[in-house]
């Protein structure tokens, strides 16, 4: 099984935002409402999507670890590749 790495983590938020037309930088906030982020403390992960100006979030899944965390965030990839498929 490979190591996931935050680097790999990114990556996939990146396309994630993309696909969800979501901006991809974190900051400024007052800019970037609607982006997907993430935040690692104590050892977990936790997967934030920014909500107004000050920078206030909405937590979307917390307490994973990266593995986890990418898995999270490649269902939702999934999830959006499908509802593209049906809307075809």
């Amino acid at each position: 099984m490979e190591r996931i790495t935050n680097k790999d983590i990114e990556y996939q938020l990146k396309i994630l935002n993309k696909k969800s037309n979501n901006p991809i930088n974190v900051w400024p906030y007052k800019d970037n409402i609607g982006n997907i982020h993430t935040f690692g403390q104590y050892g977990y992960t936790t997967i934030h999507r920014t909500v107004n100006e000050g920078g206030g979030v909405t937590v979307l899944a917390t307490g994973l670890t990266k593995r986890e965390a990418y898995n999270w965030i490649k269902g939702a990839i999934r999830g959006i590749e499908l509802m593209e498929e049906s809307n075809v």
